[in-house]
C-alpha cells in the first residue's frame, strides 16, 4: 500500500508491522486525534510483554515526514489461554475528592482533592469526584472515602474473564489522542462574570496535565466564566460551541501534537473529492493530490465528480467534515450527522448489493 502510515511506540520503536492490516484511526474537528486501534496475533511471551509493559506509552503515526496522530496507549485487550484480559486507563484515578453535606444549611460541599504524585507523574492527572447517594455524610467521612478510593485506583486495574480457545493469541491496542486526557481533568469557577472566549480557552488549559496551549485564535465573543465541576474537555467544547460574532465554527483539539489548537474553520472548501474511481481521492481546490493519511477534518469538502447544483439554497455536494476515519481502504470524511444509524444503513445497503450481484 503506497499510502500506508508508519507507527512508532515509545520504548519499542517501529511498530508498523504490528499495525497493518487492522489499523484504524479517527480524527475529529472537535477534539482532534480521538483514537487509533490495531490488533495482531503472536506468541504468549510477546503479547504478555506488550500487555504488561506498554500501557501509557506514547504512540505516533507518521507519513511523509508529518505526524498524523499522536497519543498514548490507553487500553489493551489480550485473549489467550482461554482468558480475556483488559487493562485500561479508564479505570485509573489519581486525584480524588468527595462530596459531602454541610451541617449548616444542607448544601453540597467538596473535600480538597487528595493526590498520588507518583501516579500522576507516570500516567498524567486523572480526577474523580465521589458523590455518595445512599445517605448524607460529613467532612471527616468524605475525606476517608476519598483516601480509600485513591489507594485502590491510583494504579492500573486489570479485568479478567473467560473466552473460548483461540488458535493464535490476540492483542488489541487502543491509543487515545492527547486532548482526550482532558476528559478526566476536572475544573470549576464559582465567580460570576464574562470574558473573551479565547481568554477562557487559555484558562481551561492552564495547569492541564499532558496538554499545552497551541494556536489559540483571537475571539472576543463574551462568555460566562462561571461553571460547576466539569472536565477541561467539556469546558473547551462548550466554549467552541459559542462560535464567534461571525457565527463561524471552531475547530479544536490536539492534531498530531500535544498542543491544543482553537481555530475558526474556513468557509471555502478544503477538498474536492473524486468518487468515480477505484478509490476515493482527495484534492485541494488547486488540484494538488492529498494522500489519504494527510486528509484532515475541520473544513468543507465538495464531491467534484457530482454535477454542482443548488436545491433550495444549499449544495448537496458540499459537506462539513466533522471527522475522518483512516484505515487500509483510505480516508473517509464524515459529516456531523454520521452516527450509528448511518453506519448500520450503509452496511445493510452494501450487504444487499452483494446479494443482488
Amino acid at each position: 500500500m503506497s499510502e500506508q502510515s508508519h507507527g512508532q511506540l515509545a520504548g519499542v520503536g517501529d511498530v508498523t508491522h504490528y499495525m497493518w492490516p487492522t489499523y484504524k484511526r479517527q480524527t475529529a474537528a472537535e477534539g482532534g486525534d480521538i483514537s487509533a486501534q490495531w490488533q495482531f496475533g503472536g506468541d504468549d511471551a510477546l503479547l504478555e510483554q506488550w500487555f504488561y509493559e506498554y500501557l501509557g506509552r506514547e504512540f505516533r503515526e507518521h507519513f511523509g515526514g508529518q505526524t498524523t496522530f499522536l497519543g498514548r496507549v490507553h487500553t489493551m485487550r489480550l485473549a489467550y489461554n482461554r482468558l480475556s484480559l483488559t487493562v485500561s486507563l479508564d479505570w485509573l484515578f489519581n486525584r480524588v475528592a468527595c462530596a459531602y453535606t454541610s451541617v449548616l444549611d444542607g448544601s453540597t460541599l467538596y473535600t480538597d482533592f487528595v493526590e498520588d504524585a507518583a501516579s500522576i507523574a507516570q500516567w498524567g492527572a486523572r480526577a474523580y469526584i465521589i458523590r455518595p447517594t445512599d445517605n448524607t455524610i460529613g467532612l471527616s467521612e468524605a475525606e476517608e472515602l476519598a483516601q480509600d478510593f485513591l489507594a485502590e485506583f491510583a494504579q492500573p486495574q486489570v479485568s479478567r474473564s473467560e473466552v473460548g480457545r483461540l488458535d493464535v493469541a490476540q492483542l488489541q491496542i487502543t491509543a487515545q489522542g492527547y486532548a482526550q486526557a482532558l476528559g478526566v481533568q476536572l475544573i470549576r469557577e464559582e465567580v460570576e462574570g464574562e470574558d473573551d472566549a479565547d481568554a477562557e480557552v487559555l484558562v481551561a488549559l492552564t495547569g492541564a496535565s499532558l496538554v499545552t496551549a497551541g494556536a489559540i485564535a483571537t475571539n472576543t465573543r463574551q462568555v460566562s466564566i462561571q461553571f460547576d465541576w466539569q472536565s477541561r474537555l467539556d469546558r473547551l467544547a462548550w466554549l467552541a460551541g459559542r462560535r464567534d460574532a461571525l457565527g463561524r465554527r471552531y475547530v479544536y483539539g490536539t492534531f498530531g501534537s500535544a498542543a491544543f489548537d482553537y481555530q475558526p474553520a474556513a468557509d471555502s472548501a478544503r477538498y474536492h473529492i473524486w468518487t468515480k474511481r477505484p478509490v476515493v481521492e482527495h484534492f485541494t481546490p488547486g488540484k494538488d493530490y492529498v494522500p489519504a493519511p494527510l486528509v484532515m477534518p475541520g473544513g468543507y469538502s465538495l464531491v467534484a465528480d457530482q454535477q454542482t447544483r443548488t436545491a433550495g439554497g444549499w449544495n448537496p455536494a458540499r459537506q462539513w467534515d466533522a471527522s475522518v476515519v483512516y484505515d487500509r481502504d483510505g480516508a473517509s470524511l464524515r459529516g456531523g450527522a454520521w452516527g450509528v444509524q448511518e453506519r448500520t444503513a450503509a452496511l445493510q445497503m452494501a450487504l444487499t448489493a452483494r446479494r443482488l450481484d
